[in-house]
């Protein structure tokens, strides 16, 4: 059985790290209940103790590895440079006068400048012909009132050419009906559809007039309804 194989090596350096003696026919049950009670008794001494490394004799601490700082690169040196030296009285004495020089030799370049543009504005004046001054008439003066022209008075309305006819009987009904059409020096005449009623309203005859003259179909009936006849008429040319 497990409680009684003998114990193991873990078990028994355990047991010694926790102050316990160990025997020589411990078994693995024992060295548990051992282990229990030690820790029991002392829980914190012994927790400790169990992360203790044990003590190795042929084991030994290797010194720690000291890294060699590491060095800038030349290109990464800030390199001082000396300032320069401040200029000499001499030198400053000779720039001055070079720029006096200057400014006076611009001077004269532009004076002189100046007096050729004035010569050759003087000639270009004298050299034109001067022009006689035109004297406008006052009514071909342009001025700048706008001129409003008259408004035209409104057209007549044109007369029209046709218009509708009615003749009446004395009693105020309709005896006949058609259209006018008004000739060139005035007067007006029967042009188109005329229709005759008799004296009770219904029609007596129907059809066109060309100028006052009948033309065409033109049919009858009496006063009862009763058509009666149907005349034709010619058209009359002129030779």
């Amino acid at each position: 059985m497990w409680g009684s194989e003998p114990a193991t090596e873990k078990q028994k350096e355990t047991l010694k790290r926790l102050g316990v003696e160990v025997k020589p026919d411990l078994t693995k049950y024992e060295a548990a209940v051992l282990m229990d009670e030690a820790l029991k008794k002392q829980p914190a001494a012994g927790v400790l103790k169990l992360a203790e490394k044990p003590p190795d004799a042929d084991a030994q601490e290797k010194p720690p590895v000291q890294e060699a700082p590491l060095e800038k690169p030349p290109s990464l040196l800030k390199l001082e440079t000396p300032p320069p030296p401040p200029p000499s009285p001499q030198k400053k004495k000779k720039a001055g006068l070079a720029v006096g020089i200057l400014i006076v030799v611009g001077i004269g370049v532009l004076g002189v400048a100046t007096k050729l543009g004035m010569d050759f504005m003087r000639s270009t004046v004298q050299s034109e012909p001067t022009q006689p001054t035109q004297h406008l008439e006052p009514e071909k003066v342009l001025t700048n009132k706008m001129v409003v022209a008259p408004t035209p008075a409104p057209a007549p309305p044109a007369e029209p050419l046709f218009k509708l006819e009615e003749e009446q009987y004395s009693n105020g009904h309709i005896k006949a009906r058609g259209s006018l059409k008004k000739l060139p020096d005035g007067q007006w005449v029967k042009h188109g559809m005329w229709t005759n009623y008799w004296l009770n309203g219904k029609i007596n005859t129907h059809g066109m007039y060309n100028h006052d003259k009948r033309v065409g179909a033109w049919p009858f009936w009496l006063d009862n309804g009763q058509q009666l006849a149907t005349n034709h008429f010619q058209i009359q040319r002129r030779l």
